[in-house]
């Protein structure tokens, strides 16, 4: 019982870096295609959040409907 525990503490633990690794290099992406000369207004920064956010949605829905779309065509 308490192994099982571990592994799902392991588990658990890996599934939190990759969701904070992709939120930081989708961060990175909208920061890169955002990019400005200078200081960021607060705008610019709210812009940036939701086209970080745009594209994280954009990703789970493309992964989703893909995986839909193979197990039809299997």
């Amino acid at each position: 019982m308490m192994e099982n525990l571990i592994i799902a503490k392991a588990r658990q633990d890996a599934l939190q870096r990759k969701v904070e690794e992709r939120r930081l290099r989708l961060q990175e992406e909208a920061n890169r295609r955002l990019a400005a000369f200078g200081a960021l207004t607060a705008d610019e920064q709210e812009q940036r959040l939701l086209y970080a956010n745009v594209l994280e949605y954009e990703q789970d829905h493309v992964s989703v409907t893909a995986s839909v779309r193979h197990m039809l065509y299997i």
